[in-house]
């Protein structure tokens, strides 16, 4: 009947919300996971077999999650103004900061003659936001790890554009992905775009796979299928991984299965963690602040040259790997809740503020 059909439609409406309830949790300890072995990656003097492991999923996680949760926008231009917000406003701010103290270091700790020579060398990076030397353009230098914050947002707005162009048309949606990505990882092979628009279009291959999977739950993912995913996930990470910043896609497309197969792992390492409370908690808050941590990490490279200090460090190359990655997250975590901090504190003062200023408008009125 038409009640018992509404009442079921009803349950499976509240059934869905539940899940995706308990989705936040496991999304956010996967960025958890994915930015400390970020962290981790940039290490210097790591062994090769350990960052390419890091690096053959890690980044292509987030565009996978960010897939996910991707959900056609009733309002393009709010979509184009709050990712806009989300993303580049944070890039900017972090690619300022970052100038500023490599500006500072020059003129103050190593007294350079003129240091505005490389103030305008780093302003170059942050304009154009490529993470590693631009080719064919070796003047232009890499800005570093926040290159995946304009590359996210151009790639959300192509992603747009193929299902706008899509409709409804599921097949029409995957072609256009599939050509798209495709196309990305050619024009890599030759130059580099800004703001990394060329990973911006690999990445639409991922951020489709995430938003194909939207409707499956990772804890019902049975055991039994991750023994297959994981041979799929060691021989990507054999044949060389991926390396998207740098444009590396061997064994293309097996790479993007690679990368697949590495962030279903690490979901279903996040669903066993989110039966631990404590564990939970603490990723939990690193994960909604995953970004925060990624513009924090890009100025701790700025302020200090790891590589002097691994060389200075008389131990050997795995003790100098652990004891630099310890430092470098402890860094990181402290610097976002310092940061947290600050924002805070500005947010109260603003919002006290404008408060005083309405008060004492209304008291003129009076």
């Amino acid at each position: 009947s038409k009640r018992t059909l509404l009442s079921y439609k009803e349950q499976q409406e509240e059934g869905h919300h539940s899940m995706t309830k308990k989705r936040i949790d496991w999304l956010d300890v996967s960025k958890a996971i994915a930015v400390i072995l970020m962290v981790i990656g940039h290490t210097p003097q790591l062994a090769p077999g350990v960052r390419t492991l890091i690096f053959s999923f890690h980044m292509p996680l987030f565009f996978i999650l960010s897939g996910y949760t991707f959900r056609i926008p009733a309002d393009s231009m709010m979509f184009f103004k709050k990712s806009a917000k989300r993303l580049l406003l944070p890039y900017a701010v972090t690619v300022f900061m970052a100038v500023l103290l490599h500006f500072v270091k020059q003129s103050f700790w190593f007294h350079a003659a003129n240091p505005f020579d490389n103030f305008f060398y780093y302003i170059k990076a942050g304009l154009y936001g490529s993470g590693v030397t631009v080719r064919p353009f070796s003047d232009i230098p890499a800005i570093g790890s926040i290159w995946f914050l304009p590359c996210l947002f151009l790639t959300r707005l192509i992603f747009l554009m193929i299902l706008k162009i899509a409709g409804k048309n599921r097949a029409a949606a995957m072609l256009i992905s599939c050509f798209t990505t495709c196309a990305g990882a050619v024009i890599g092979q030759f130059v580099f775009l800004p703001w990394s628009a060329d990973i911006a279009m690999f990445s639409c291959g991922f951020l489709y796979l995430g938003y194909c999977a939207r409707t499956m739950d990772p804890a019902t993912v049975k055991w039994q299928y991750l023994i297959p995913t994981a041979i799929i996930w060691i021989g990507s990470v054999c044949a060389g991984g991926i390396e998207m910043a740098g444009r590396r896609y061997p064994d293309f497309p097996f790479c993007i299965a690679g990368a697949a197969a590495g962030t279903l792992l690490t979901v279903k390492c996040a669903v066993l963690f989110e039966k631990l409370s404590v564990s939970r908690r603490a990723l939990c808050f690193l994960g909604r602040r995953s970004l925060l941590i990624l513009c924090v990490h890009k100025i701790d490279a700025v302020a200090i040259n790891w590589g002097i200090v691994a060389n200075r460090l008389e131990c050997n190359a795995h003790l100098k790997s652990l004891l630099i990655s310890s430092a470098r997250i402890g860094i990181a975590l402290s610097g976002t809740l310092l940061s947290l901090g600050i924002l805070q504190f500005f947010k109260k003062t603003i919002l006290q503020g404008h408060s005083l200023f309405l008060h004492r408008k209304e008291e003129r009125t009076c």
